[in-house]
């Protein structure tokens, strides 16, 4: 992943990288096959993720910026309740763009992107991650850790 390479050149990171098919992709009402990659790592705090545009869907690859710069795609809160806290803004009137959830062993993460764009100028995301059914969140050590094993490895793209 370019973009994790070009930002860790910056001093940002390092990002842990993985691949593969969310057990759920509900885009829109509709099932639909997905894959594609993501980074992740913490820089003063904050979570970044980095999405490559993916295989099945066009959500990701419509935000790209048609001369390889910076977009920000979506703002993402970690809840407790993906589908309350969607809810709440289905009753407001936006709906759900894509109902998600990625399974790797023990590991959970349930998320839905919310068709905020037109009123927010962005998409908003709601997360719940979920080690064996308890919520957590993620550790900005643990995301580091795997990122500098992978580096180390030299194996940059886990597949899940």
């Amino acid at each position: 992943m370019k973009a994790a390479t070009a930002l860790e050149q910056r001093g940002i990171g390092p990002f842990f990288l993985a691949s593969g098919s969310p057990v759920l992709w509900n885009e829109r009402g509709q099932a639909r096959k997905f894959s594609g990659g993501l980074g992740l790592a913490f820089f003063k705090g904050h979570e970044l993720e980095l999405l490559e545009p993916g295989q099945g869907s066009d959500f990701y690859r419509r935000s790209l910026d048609p001369h390889g710069g910076t977009v920000i795609q979506h703002l993402g809160f970690l809840v407790s309740d993906v589908d309350e806290w969607a809810n709440k803004l289905v009753k407001q009137g936006y709906p759900i763009w894509v109902r998600g959830r990625i399974k790797t062993g023990p590991l959970v993460t349930e998320f839905a992107y919310m068709d905020t764009e037109s009123e927010a100028g962005l998409v908003i995301e709601f997360i719940c991650w979920r080690f064996f059914g308890i919520r957590i969140s993620p550790f900005p050590s643990l995301i580091h850790g795997l990122g500098r094993l992978e580096k180390w490895s030299g194996k940059r793209m886990i597949k899940t």
